[in-house]
């Protein structure tokens, strides 16, 4: 076990059981923001290396990019207006 883990451990252990949900809470709510935040992680990266492509023309001259996001939004989720 890590020191940093077992200092974590020692003050849970000094924390009244009033306080207990309120920590569990904040614990998951914490794990969730950051998965969130690994999440758009992944999709800011992916934007950023479509961007790239763009701009160094390894799209065709003719590729239409808000006409492909369309499409790909309508083969996901279906028509939209």
């Amino acid at each position: 076990m890590t020191v940093l883990r077992q200092k974590v451990l020692n003050l849970l252990d000094n924390i009244p059981d009033d306080y207990i949900e309120d920590v569990l809470h904040l614990l998951e709510n914490f794990q969730f923001s950051k998965n969130i935040l690994k999440e758009k992680t992944k999709k800011i990266l992916a934007y950023e290396a479509m961007e790239n492509m763009k701009k160094k023309s390894h799209f065709p001259k003719d590729f239409n990019y808000e006409n492909e996001l369309q499409e790909g939004i309508i083969k996901k989720y279906g028509y939209f207006d």
